[in-house]
This record gives structure tokens, sequence and C-alpha cells, in this order.
């Protein structure tokens, strides 16, 4: 077991609240929300991001687990799934140009930068993924059954699903928009040219912070209205790009979501 495995089960065995029991467990939710998905790809050559804020609908119904509340704090586990999305003509945030020849490209690939001085680097994504975790948080008791203002800090574990393309263009303009709903592209580039990628399939590991406004727990029932969550997630595994010698790629992704109201039910 790796250090964050050790540090993860340190904290629940710490921080787990003894709630008191109840026969209603964990459920389902149904969900009016959305997200916003930045993501960010990289190596000690080139950094290239999309940093657009096109905002996705969740999906309406997921498991929901029951937390287990104690007097002011509480612990909860969290399940939930990224649907499919495209990132196109990611904004070269920075590039090393004279490195890129030297270290990265081949006789082509240097043609095509001799040609175009004005060359710039870009990426086309595409992901999906399938994430859980456990989050401990403090709230304000108004009543046995009402949270107000809750606030957690969380670990996130899931599955993730990248398909990286790097390409080359001849110049790059940026010019941010939604192309359909699960899609969206940062920039025009021109004389797009494959150079390089990955396609990844594995563990990414994270933290998120939640805030909720108001939460109301029934028996059977609760019910939550806004609530916030930001999250980061990094790529673990293997992550090699295809080109002999080229490294690995830096692959992370940030999410900020907004529930506006959820309503949940919890099985007997």
């Amino acid at each position: 077991m790796n250090w964050i495995g050790i540090v993860g089960w340190l904290l629940l065995i710490i921080f787990y609240p003894y709630g008191e029991a109840n026969a209603y467990v964990d459920g389902l939710k149904l969900r009016l929300g959305s997200y916003v998905a930045e993501h960010h790809v990289g190596s000690d050559l080139f950094e290239l991001n999309d940093k657009d804020k096109f905002s996705q609908v969740k999906f309406p119904i997921m498991i929901d687990f029951r937390p287990k509340v104690n007097a002011y704090w509480f612990r909860q586990f969290f399940f939930d799934y990224e649907l499919p999305y495209s990132s196109q003509n990611m904004n070269p945030d920075s590039v090393n140009r004279t490195r890129m020849v030297a270290e990265f490209f081949d006789a082509d690939e240097i043609a095509f930068t001799t040609t175009n001085p004005d060359w710039d680097l870009t990426a086309d994504i595409e992901t999906w993924s399938i994430v859980g975790g456990i989050q401990w948080g403090l709230f304000y008791p108004y009543s046995s059954e009402t949270l107000l203002f809750r606030t957690a800090l969380g670990l996130t574990f899931g599955w993730y699903n990248y398909d990286v393309d790097i390409y080359l263009c001849s110049t790059y303009t940026s010019n941010s928009r939604r192309i359909s709903n699960s899609s969206k592209t940062s920039g025009d580039c021109e004389d797009k040219t494959r150079v390089d990628g990955i396609d990844y399939s594995g563990i990414g590991l994270g933290v998120t912070v939640n805030f909720g406004l108001y939460q109301w727990i029934g028996q059977q029932w609760a019910v939550t209205a806004f609530e916030a969550e930001l999250g980061s997630i990094a790529a673990f595994g293997d992550r090699e790009l295809n080109r002999s010698g080229a490294g690995k790629l830096d692959i992370t992704t940030t999410l900020i979501s907004l529930d506006i109201v959820r309503v949940s039910y919890f099985f007997n």
C-alpha cells in the first residue's frame, strides 16, 4: 500500500463519526446540476490547457450514500460519473520551442517548423470517468434533521479514460467556443498535423472541497439545496507518450460543480 492509501485509512479511522444506526441505508438521488471541467496536459517540454468555462449538465440519477452524522460533523461516501466529453485545440500555455525541435520532433516536423516560423502546439482530448471517494465535514445543526452550511474535505479515487492527441499548427489563434453539448474548442489550429499522443485508462487520485447551504435528512428522504464542489484529480499509471524518449504526459482535471437541488431516497 502506498502512502496515499495509508493516509486515507488513517483519516478514516481518526475521523469516523459514530452516528446513530438507521434502518434506511444507501439509495438513489435525483439532481438538477451542472459542472465545468478544465483539463491540463503537459510534460517538461510543453503545457497545454482548456480554461474555457463551458458547463455540462450532470447525469440526473446517481447512487447516493447516506451520511453518517454526529453532533456537528459527518462522514459520507460519494460516487459520480463524468459524461464523455471532447475538448479540441487546447491552449498552448507554454512551449519550449528550442527543446521541442532538438529533442522531440522528427525530420518532417522540423521541416514544418522551418517552413512555418510562427508554429505552435495544441492537443485534442476525449475523456470520461467514474469517480468515488469519501469526505469529512462540519455543519451547523439547525435541528435534528436540518444541516446548514455543510463544509467538507474529501479524497477522490476514480477510473479515468483520456484519449490525447498532440498536434503541430502553422499558426494558433485563441477562440474558445462550444461545439455541442459534449464538446468545445479553445482555438483554431491551422495546418493541423498530429505528432504524438496516448490512450490512457487508469487510476486517478485527488482531493475535493465541498460546501452545501442546506440539507434536510429524514428517515427515508433527503433534500439538498445549493451545494458547490471544487475538485482536482491527477492521472497515475503508465502515461508514456508513443514516441521513444518523449517521457510521461501529465494529465490533470479540475472540476467545479453545482447542485441546485437534489432529492435522495434511501432504501430500507
